[in-house]
């Protein structure tokens, strides 16, 4: 019975201990390379990057408003931009490294909505930047509908 109970307490020592050796309890990240990256620019980073709290790659599948292309298409072809998930803020990271917090108030919304606003969101924000600008009006060009 002693030899039991040792069993259990090595157990219960160091189960644990292997769990955090294997990063058990850290969120799984993913993330979804840009389609595109921008050429004509001096930056060493051709991309944006979009760091989101929404955890899966699905959760950018709705279609942006006044296009027939997904939020994560959107992004990811006219403006250049990675998208990471599972993230602890919603942020954007423009190719010269500034960084701009957004849409503290996304989580308010169902999934579907929260993607559309940090898409808006984003993209009001590229479009105020110096390359941005150019790239909003190719977009607003092929969907002159799109809600901006």
């Amino acid at each position: 019975m002693r030899h039991l109970s040792v069993y259990i307490l090595c157990f219960w020592v160091l189960l644990p201990t292997w769990l955090v050796s294997q990063n058990y309890f850290q969120k799984k990240t993913s993330m979804l390379d840009a389609l595109r990256k921008r050429k004509n620019v001096s930056f060493k980073k051709k991309t944006r990057i979009l760091k989101t709290s929404l955890e899966f790659e699905t959760d950018f599948d709705t279609i942006y408003p006044g296009t027939n292309k997904t939020c994560a298409y959107v992004l990811r072809y006219f403006f250049h931009t990675d998208i990471h998930f599972n993230k602890n803020l919603n942020e954007l990271i423009s190719m010269d490294g500034t960084s701009f917090v957004i849409s503290k108030d996304a989580k308010h919304h169902e999934i579907a909505n929260q993607a559309v606003m940090l898409t808006k969101e984003v993209i009001k924000l590229i479009g105020n930047m110096y390359f941005g600008y150019h790239e909003l009006d190719v977009f607003l060009e092929t969907f002159p509908k799109a809600k901006t």
